[in-house]
């Protein structure tokens, strides 16, 4: 497992204004259990409860979900991820992408997500702004 330093220089979120969407990035290997709290802490201090999130992933170096993380993440969608989220992932390989699939069909059973892989970062952003739109036009 990787230290809490080094997860920190290499996994993050970060919140774009002029767009709405948190973008989290992971600089590669396995998403660890460190890696899923740095993103939970900062996923809190992002959304506001009640209102949707909308989430662009960089995909292209993860190469697995450890247990541990897939737990953690399940923990906190049926704990604090209350909220209405989109997510969009990019760049992964195949395996990477069926697996990110299963966790989030698993999320998707106790948190109201919505989550797809695009090809190219392009792509991912132009759906995450659609939806982003339509949210907003129902508001």
């Amino acid at each position: 497992m990787a230290t809490e330093e080094t997860a920190a220089r290499s996994t993050g979120m970060r919140y774009e204004p002029d767009t709405g969407f948190l973008y989290i990035f992971h600089e590669g290997g396995p998403i660890d259990e460190t890696a899923a709290r740095i993103w939970m802490a900062d996923f809190v201090k992002h959304v506001r409860p009640g209102t949707p999130s909308f989430v662009i992933g960089d995909q292209r170096r993860a190469t697995r979900v450890t247990v541990e993380a897939r737990r953690l993440f399940r923990e906190f969608a049926e704990t604090t991820l209350r909220t209405q989220g989109y997510f969009a992932g990019f760049g992964a390989s195949f395996a990477f992408r069926v697996m990110s699939n299963l966790v989030f069909q698993g999320l998707g059973v106790v948190s109201p997500i919505v989550a797809t892989s695009f090809a190219t970062e392009q792509e991912a952003r132009a759906w995450l702004a659609e939806k982003r739109r339509a949210y907003l036009a129902r508001t």
